[in-house]
């Protein structure tokens, strides 16, 4: 069960692939895109509608209602051994599923300025930018990568961007681990991908999570 179920958004630029999907969608989601107005964040929305109506059907799921957290972290009511995380960028939209708490992050390559990274990276893990990379390119992927990790763990917890992302240590060595100041007894797994155009992240107790991408 520990699995990504992603799906690339440009297909719904098709009106009928869009409008046959938006069909198959609960209520929620309809409504939820409904509120959208950007047609490309409603294709967003629907794609992960879409990944997570895969990721339950593959694990026997038909019929579903999803609840949330006093965060705001969804869960699927009355399946308690079921959990799942959402989250998309670029044009990509990923869910990944487990038997235990999951979080997940994708992120297209972007660049960070001064300001942001003095914000949300630690002092070791500016130092060790600096000194493993040699031009902005390597810079900005290095500093994508940590970011991406980050919001996979704050995701783990539900708390979002509620945690000081700063206080998340990472460090990207052979077995990239976390050590975060809220829950310093917590011993997390990050599972991590590099893509063409995304970077992806899961953050789980799991040891076995496969990292790979079911891809529409």
């Amino acid at each position: 069960m520990n699995e990504v179920y992603g799906v690339d958004i440009r297909i719904l630029d098709d009106k009928e692939v869009f409008d046959s999907w938006y069909q198959k969608m609960p209520e929620y989601r309809k409504d939820k895109i409904d509120r959208i107005g950007p047609f490309n964040d409603k294709k967003l929305s629907l794609g992960a509608g879409i990944a997570l109506h895969r990721a339950l059907l593959a694990n026997g799921i038909k019929e579903y209602k999803v609840g949330a957290s006093e965060h705001g972290k969804p869960y699927i009511i009355g399946k308690e051994g079921i959990f799942f995380n959402l989250s998309h960028s670029g044009n990509v939209a990923v869910c990944a599923i487990s038997d235990s708490e999951v979080g997940v992050d994708i992120e297209k390559r972007r660049s960070f300025s001064e300001g942001l990274i003095k914000k949300v990276f630690d002092d070791r893990e500016i130092q060790d930018v600096e000194r493993s990379t040699e031009t902005i390119d390597d810079r900005n992927e290095r500093y994508a990568a940590l970011w991406t990790i980050k919001e996979s763990v704050m995701k783990y917890y539900g708390i979002g961007i509620a945690m000081d992302p700063a206080s998340i240590h990472v460090d990207l060595g052979k077995k990239i681990s976390v050590d975060c100041q809220a829950f310093p007894e917590e011993n997390l797994n990050i599972f991590f991908n590099n893509y063409d155009e995304i970077m992806l992240t899961i953050c789980s107790k799991n040891n076995n999570f496969n990292k790979v991408i079911n891809f529409l």
